[in-house]
């Protein structure tokens, strides 16, 4: 009778147990899907923000936006809110492919410039708001890691030439101002090999 009982109680434990793991299971996997699409969610929104930022001819809060992009304005100007936030999703779900460095003398003149910047022209170092590896902080300084040196090149000349400001306290125009640009090509060879 001893025994019976307690088989009992050791299959009734075994079944709670197992329950218990059952159960955990799902609210783990539950906790884990809720928590990528949170992620998800924030990724969509903030290339989101991005394409509206892009556009300089969109009106956002009855303010002009923030980026002059003639290419991006005329892609944008008739999207909606919803097409807005379609366009995000899309991009955010695409597989990165990032670029690469193609002159190696180039990027290491560059990467010195990234990591220790110039202190005869009292240029920051790029790693200072970027990081060592480029991954940036989000919502303060983007990131920039493997990005095409075409691109940041354009965007470096831009806040240079002052038809770029979206950058807070002329932050980026004001380095940019102090390059020349063969250190504006180096720097933007090195991101491009950057991970």
């Amino acid at each position: 009778m001893w025994r019976v009982r307690w088989f009992k109680l050791a299959a009734i434990g075994a079944g709670i147990l197992i329950a218990f793991l059952v159960v955990g299971s799902v609210i783990g996997f539950i906790i884990h899907t809720v928590t990528y699409l949170v992620l998800a969610a924030l990724v969509v929104g903030a290339i989101a923000v991005a394409i509206k930022v892009a556009s300089s001819r969109r009106q956002v809060s009855g303010k002009k936006a923030e980026r002059d992009n003639a290419v991006m304005a005329g892609m944008v100007a008739t999207l909606s809110a919803a097409d807005l936030k379609d366009v995000a999703a899309y991009y955010a779900s695409q597989k990165l492919k990032p670029a690469s460095a193609k002159d190696k003398e180039l990027a290491a003149a560059g990467q010195k410039i990234y990591r220790g910047g110039i202190a005869a022209s009292a240029v920051a170092a790029c790693a200072g708001c970027h990081g060592p590896s480029g991954a940036g902080i989000p919502a303060q300084y983007p990131h920039i890691s493997g990005q095409f040196a075409e691109y940041i090149e354009a965007q470096l000349k831009a806040f240079r030439a002052g038809t770029r400001t979206n950058d807070p306290n002329g932050m980026m125009r004001t380095v940019a101002a102090r390059m020349n640009d063969r250190e504006i090509q180096a720097v933007s060879e090195y991101v491009a090999g950057l991970r």
